[in-house]
């Protein structure tokens, strides 16, 4: 299948951790910000989680300089020990410089509406959960130029499924996220998207993690076929048992897609 072509080399991946997850004892680790890889973790009955952070994007390809500033924000709520409802949206500006043809495009982007499920626990030590969701059309899709992350929204519902697994090993932890998204849209974009990535962390010492991203998704641009491809390295620092910060730099490995962002932020459970 064409839109899953990029698949195969996180299957392997993903064989590793989970055998050697079989053979030592957990640890507690759990992904959050700056990764974009998820991971099976949830809130617990009445329990929230509120993250929010800003991002900066560079991006200069076939003439077209983009340079993107947005704050995003997240709240997750406990609807039981192991469902979480969550939601999601971003505020960005961008500044296109199109060959002199300049615009400065900003607003809301479309609001991602999710429940995290996670149907599989063995101690801690390797889970598995599944985030049905929706994007809402809170985005204005005629604001912006092309086909992905140049427009506020698509103007239209875009449901989308996940899979999510977590292995964890005494110090590290390894996150698998596969995806496939209905991308509903009114610019012609590709409707079907698939989504996999892999996310690796590693606590350096008490407060402090070292964490890292690779991952890949379907170009919604028709008239290319190259995939966009990323890498992501960060740290976050536990500033107490409920606050985290975090920073983290991420690059494209492929057109498009933004080649550099820089990213930083800060997790907060009540």
């Amino acid at each position: 299948m064409k839109g899953c072509r990029f698949l195969a080399p996180f299957l392997r991946i993903i064989l590793l951790p989970t055998l050697v997850c079989l053979f030592f004892p957990p640890g507690d680790l759990f992904a959050g910000r700056p990764l974009i890889t998820d991971d099976t973790s949830t809130q617990g009955k009445g329990g929230y989680l509120f993250e929010t952070g800003v991002e900066y994007n560079r991006d200069d390809s076939d003439g077209v300089k983009v340079r993107r500033k947005a704050a995003a924000v997240e709240l997750d709520y406990g609807l039981a020990d192991p469902v979480d409802l969550c939601i999601s949206t971003t505020y960005q500006a961008l500044d296109i410089n199109n060959q002199g043809d300049k615009s400065s495009p900003q607003g809301v982007t479309d609001t991602l509406l999710e429940l995290k499920w996670r149907f599989y626990d063995n101690n801690r030590w390797l889970s598995f959960a599944v985030k049905p969701g929706m994007y809402l059309p809170t985005g204005n899709y005629t604001v912006g130029t092309g086909s992905g992350d140049y427009r506020m929204g698509s103007g239209q519902v875009r449901p989308r499924l996940y899979f999510v697994g977590t292995g964890v090993v005494s110090t590290l932890s390894f996150h698998l996220n596969l995806g496939y998204m209905r991308n509903v849209n009114r610019y012609d974009a590709q409707t079907d998207l698939w989504h996999a990535s892999l996310a690796g962390e590693w606590r350096l010492i008490k407060d402090l993690r070292l964490v890292g991203n690779v991952g890949v998704d379907t170009n919604p641009d028709k008239g290319t076929s190259t995939d966009p491809a990323f890498v992501l390295g960060g740290i976050i620092y536990s500033l107490t048992e409920k606050v985290e910060l975090d920073l983290g730099v991420k690059y494209g490995l492929a057109e498009p897609g933004y080649d550099t962002m820089f990213t930083s932020g800060v997790s907060v459970k009540f």
